[in-house]
């Protein structure tokens, strides 16, 4: 019976990755054409109408397996996609989300910590902005709060993900103090 067994064990593990790998969306190339397709693959697979991208605006890597891909649609909308890299270095993509907003932001919980994304258009060609980041820590009913100062890209758009406090479980942004501390972005 254990002959059996472990003679069968490797062709149920080999099955089983199979069956992982297949369900498992992942960039099989890095080239631009092959992440845009592999996004818009991701993108469409349950949404009416189907998203089409222009182009990559940035690919920014944080942390040490971690991807944010920041892109505009044929309709000039933004979006990014998540990524994370697998035991093989390749990546998987998480999830994909679109704005419409002149920014956005995120708290994105990772196996290395949380960080805040802060994307968006930079209409005014603004420098530098201030991010009033709030934050709760676990086990704790405080709401904290940092100050950051970022510089934005040169160009359209910009992007910058932020590392926060290792026991961070949600952060936001209220977007009333934004706007009182960077008058010079809404001008």
């Amino acid at each position: 019976m254990k002959k059996n067994l472990l003679f069968f064990l490797p062709f149920v593990f080999l099955i089983s990755l199979g069956i992982y790998y297949s369900s498992y969306p992942l960039l099989k190339e890095e080239s631009k054409e092959e992440i845009i397709r592999s996004i818009e693959e991701f993108h469409n697979n349950d949404e009416e109408p189907e998203v089409t991208i222009h182009h990559i605006i940035n690919d920014l890597s944080f942390g040490s397996s971690n991807r944010i891909i920041l892109y505009e649609t044929n309709n000039e909308t933004t979006g990014y996609a998540y990524l994370d890299r697998n035991l093989f270095g390749r990546y998987k993509i998480n999830y994909v989300t679109l704005g419409t907003s002149e920014f956005s932001y995120e708290h994105l919980e990772t196996s290395e910590g949380p960080f805040f994304l802060f994307y968006g258009e930079n209409k005014n060609n603004v420098e530098a902005v201030n991010l009033p980041i709030s934050y709760n820590i676990e086990d704790e009913n405080t709401t904290y709060k940092l100050e950051k100062m970022i510089t934005l890209s040169k160009g359209k758009y910009f992007s910058s993900v932020s590392t926060l406090p290792e026991k961070v479980k949600d952060s936001f942004m209220d977007s009333n103090d934004f706007h009182n501390s960077n008058l010079a972005f809404f001008e």
